[in-house]
């Protein structure tokens, strides 16, 4: 972790030195750490939808779920064929209490991939 902090004080924005950082620490349950290099990474420009989940998942750790579903919203906007994104906001979203919003998350993905059965059979088993 030494070195990557070091290389991040050359060069702060380095999305990949970010990436590296934010996910060690995610390992370590460093949640707020790993938020820090995420928002840094969106910051920095590096605004991909797997920067908004990763951030989502720093702030999830942490309990912090409103700010979660927001970036997780984010990342689903930025990758709609993303699934495992898609999966991830459906179960906070379930979680939460927002069976209908979690609902309509599935039921897009189903209309962009009407051939995805197994997901359709889950969300009628519902």
């Amino acid at each position: 972790m030494e070195a990557l902090e070091y290389a991040r004080r050359i060069n702060p924005s380095f999305p990949h030195i970010l990436y590296t950082m934010g996910y060690l620490w995610m390992e370590q349950g460093e949640y707020a750490e790993a938020e820090g290099a995420f928002r840094d990474m969106i910051e920095s420009g590096d605004a991909a939808a797997e920067s908004y989940r990763l951030l989502g998942a720093a702030l999830e750790a942490q309990d912090r779920l409103a700010e979660a579903e927001e970036a997780y919203r984010e990342a689903v906007a930025r990758d709609p064929e993303d699934f495992d994104t898609c999966r991830i906001l459906f179960t906070l979203l379930w979680t939460l209490g927002k069976q209908d919003q979690a609902v309509n998350v599935i039921e897009d993905w189903l209309a962009r991939h009407p051939e995805d059965e197994a997901t359709r059979r889950a969300l009628e088993a519902l």
